[in-house]
């Protein structure tokens, strides 16, 4: 398939200039492609190693999301970014960990993409996560260490995770916020499985919320014993107040 137009190529070296104290929280060279793929059904990709962040076909709604480590709802930004895909590549001389990662991508939205933002709460029509008794069906876990939550196709496998940690991925999966309301203390061991609840067919990016929505309600309750019980929740939200286009002019 040909498409029109070239795409938009970033790189952008760290400047001479800059001082020692603030180079720390930059990349050292970071590429931004814009993806003209046009597929609207492929869920971006990001790949964090110890000296580079990967992003394919994200948007910048997501790129800003993972920069602050929050879900894809909570960040309302220009049209534009949430319409616009790009493949971003950005590397560092020295190792890093995900946070310092996480804060490099922050001075980059901030330094290069001029981004303004401030944070205000909003209602959100979202989900409390609740036990049903004797129907529970997830086991204490004997797990030490950090929990692992492993996923694979369209589930996961969940060592000593807590309903706080579950209620915060199953979040982030479903783009809605859900608040732990089970009363369980302790970390627990499951499997969870939302493909026998998923659409068979191609599901569009724009559909993708409802869809998995309705496999992660019937999925919980059938494999897991709890329940997602709609709500209102109260939920600190990033507003971008300016973001600027990439481009080849900065």
């Amino acid at each position: 398939m040909m498409f029109k137009g070239a795409p938009v190529l970033l790189l952008l070296p760290l400047m001479p200039s800059t001082p020692a104290c603030c180079q720390e929280n930059q990349f050292d060279v970071v590429s931004i492609k814009q993806n003209r793929s046009g597929d609207t059904t492929r869920r971006h990709q990001v790949v964090a190693t110890p000296t580079s962040l990967t992003m394919k076909n994200i948007n910048f709604v997501a790129v800003i999301a993972w920069g602050f480590d929050l879900p894809y709802y909570q960040v309302s930004a220009p049209d534009w970014s949430r319409s616009e895909y790009y493949d971003i590549l950005a590397k560092t001389d020295q190792p890093n960990s995900e946070r310092e990662l996480r804060m490099k991508l922050q001075d980059l939205l901030s330094n290069r993409l001029n981004m303004i933002y401030h944070r205000e709460s909003k209602t959100f029509s979202g989900y409390l996560l609740t036990s049903i008794g004797q129907r529970r069906k997830i086991r204490v876990s004997k797990h030490e260490g950090e929990p692992v939550f492993q996923g694979h196709g369209m589930g996961w496998e969940a060592r000593g995770v807590s309903m706080q940690f579950l209620a915060r991925m199953l979040s982030l999966s479903m783009a809605t916020p859900i608040e732990d309301e089970t009363s369980l203390d302790g970390s627990f061991d499951f499997t969870l499985d939302l493909s026998p609840y998923f659409p068979r067919e191609p599901v569009a990016r724009e559909q993708m919320g409802d869809a998995m929505a309705s496999a992660a309600e019937s999925a919980i309750e059938d494999q897991l014993g709890l329940k997602l019980e709609r709500h209102k929740v109260a939920v600190e939200m990033l507003l971008i107040d300016r973001l600027d286009k990439p481009s080849g002019n900065f």
